[in-house]
């Protein structure tokens, strides 16, 4: 019962110490986004749609194609340079 007691008082500590726009700001959040107001505090993320997934592998295949361009261009210069020599 002790323990019991000890960890109310704590967390009564803690709640009275907590700034009032804090928890407001809290609030406000948790009624905005839900579950997903806390993401990584205990709670776990949704699962994207399937168009938004979709969207990040086109944003990564983006990616690493205009890389794999920006590569073939250097090459390019590359051996224009030295077929003008």
């Amino acid at each position: 019962m002790t323990r019991h007691y000890a960890r109310a008082r704590k967390e009564k500590r803690a709640i009275d110490s907590t700034p009032v726009n804090t928890v407001t700001t809290w609030r406000g959040k948790r009624k905005k986004y839900g579950d997903q107001a806390f993401v990584g505090s205990g709670h776990k993320q949704l699962p994207a749609s399937e168009q938004k997934r979709r969207m990040l592998e086109l944003e990564k295949e983006v990616k690493e194609l205009q890389r794999a361009n920006d590569i073939l261009q250097e090459a390019l210069g590359f051996f224009a340079a030295r077929r003008k020599k």
